[in-house]
């Protein structure tokens, strides 16, 4: 062996190259939304018209989407053991300013992201006469489809 390679070998043996390589990550997100504990609403007879329940305290659920949002609201069900059967029922589901109703099936859409912000549903629900005394149950279905 020359003696110009075995100095290249002990100059070379104490000079390591750095080497660096990028290591890429990639992910979709995709649009989704969450709704929170839901709070239930208060019902009440009108004092005016004994035939109409309308809502004194709307319920409620915090609702948070990654981006916006088409919501829609379900008309009302009425629970069998309601003392006095509803002709008529119609709710309302209001987000950020934006209204769904289910008169008509009118769906809203709302932009996004939406941090727990709250849903507030009424309803309304008349008779066919004055409405007897006792409990009335009613469940609203809201649905949040992610945009």
């Amino acid at each position: 062996m020359s003696s110009l390679v075995a100095a290249s070998f002990v100059m070379g043996a104490g000079m390591a190259k750095a080497q660096t390589v990028s290591v890429p990550f990639n992910g979709t997100i995709n649009a989704t939304c969450a709704f929170g504990a839901v709070t239930d609403g208060v019902l009440a007879v009108d004092a005016a018209d004994l035939t109409l329940l309308t809502t004194t305290t709307p319920g409620s659920v915090p609702i948070t989407c990654n981006g916006g949002v088409e919501l829609t609201v379900a008309a009302p069900v009425a629970d069998p053991a309601n003392p006095t059967a509803t002709l008529t029922v119609a709710s309302e589901a209001t987000l950020l300013g934006e209204t769904a109703d289910s008169a008509g099936l009118v769906a809203t859409i709302v932009a996004g992201p939406i941090d727990a912000e709250d849903v507030e549903v009424t309803m309304t629900a008349t008779g066919g006469g004055i409405l007897a005394q006792g409990d009335y149950a009613y469940t609203v279905d809201v649905t949040a489809v992610p945009q």
